[in-house]
């Protein structure tokens, strides 16, 4: 963690500023369902775990690392840019911290909703598929 000293006139104290991938604070578990945009490119995706500096996201072919995405879940949305990626998750950090209200917002949603896990998304769709409602 680096402490970044802002100029007096901005403020009288100190900010923490996390360094990318040394978490600060503890994520929420969660599986919600999310949407996540660049300028190019949209994604249904899967809010796997929310902090107030970032997010873990499941999604089909996820944007490179330094990518700008928009991340949207409920009523909420958060900018950030992909820090990593993977298969099919990537990692996002926010350019300005979430606020606890979004947190426990979220929180008490994901202890109502949650999205279906990927092998039960595809189950439906192949069901759908079989039976004449989708097709590729």
């Amino acid at each position: 963690m680096q402490w970044h000293h802002a100029r007096m006139s901005d403020m009288s104290f100190p900010r923490i500023q996390p360094d990318i991938g040394k978490r600060v604070t503890s994520r929420l578990r969660l599986r919600l369902p999310a949407r996540m945009m660049t300028t190019a490119q949209g994604w249904s995706a899967e809010l796997l775990d929310l902090s107030y500096f970032g997010a873990r996201i499941a999604c089909e072919e996820p944007p490179q690392p330094g990518q700008d995405v928009v991340l949207e879940w409920g009523s909420h949305e958060a900018f950030g840019m992909v820090v990593w990626a993977s298969l099919r998750t990537c990692g996002v950090r926010f350019y300005d911290p979430l606020g606890p209200d979004v947190l426990l917002a979220t929180r008490d949603r994901g202890d109502v909703e949650t999205a279906p896990s990927t092998r039960e998304r595809a189950r439906m769709e192949a069901k759908d598929f079989v039976q004449g409602r989708i097709r590729r």
